[in-house]
């Protein structure tokens, strides 16, 4: 019979013992050993190379089990392009790049509302291959944002950098498709 060594009895008579993973896990692994090592244990493999092997497992099953529970959740909404552009997601906010013959719009939403872009400036950053070109960003209309003379072409990299968009800095970075 297994039995609970002097260490482990000292620790739970200790006024600060918790009951974190560090110290139930011994526990669990000899209250598994007992229930279920007699009858899947070959005789060939040391008992320490065993225990090993279940302080390796035994987290990841648990980690697992609890990763299996957590639901997934949509963040705010759809990420759908309302204007034909690239939607991305940043700081809670949808933003939606769209290319046009005289340059860029980026439009602005919150929870699939158009998000108000006075007040808002920024800047357009393009890598075209090993060109980069910058543009600034105005607001334009109500949830609008537009960079002019730039030219966006399929496979360019574009940055924005957002000032004071709910008193916060934010970038937002998209692959023109």
């Amino acid at each position: 019979m297994n039995r609970m060594t002097s260490a482990q009895i000292a620790l739970m008579r200790s006024p600060s013992f918790n009951l974190s993973i560090q110290a139930v896990l011994p526990l669990l692994l000899s209250r598994f050993r007992l229930l279920f090592l007699p009858s899947f244990h070959c005789p060939f493999v040391p008992l320490e190379i065993v225990m090993k092997i279940l302080k390796t497992i035994v987290p990841v099953v648990l980690l697992s089990l609890g990763l299996l529970g957590a639901s997934a959740v949509q963040a705010h909404g759809t990420a759908k392009a309302r204007h034909g552009g690239i939607v991305q997601m940043a700081n809670d906010l949808q933003f939606e790049l769209v290319v046009e013959t005289d340059g860029a719009s980026l439009y602005l939403s919150d929870h699939d509302q158009p998000m108000a872009a006075g007040g808002v400036s920024g800047k357009l950053s393009v890598l075209q291959g090993t060109q980069k070109i910058e543009a600034e960003l105005r607001p334009s209309s109500e949830n609008r944002l537009k960079a002019t003379g730039v030219k966006l072409a399929k496979g360019d990299k574009v940055v924005a950098v957002l000032n004071n968009l709910n008193g916060k800095t934010t970038t937002v970075r998209f692959t023109v498709r």
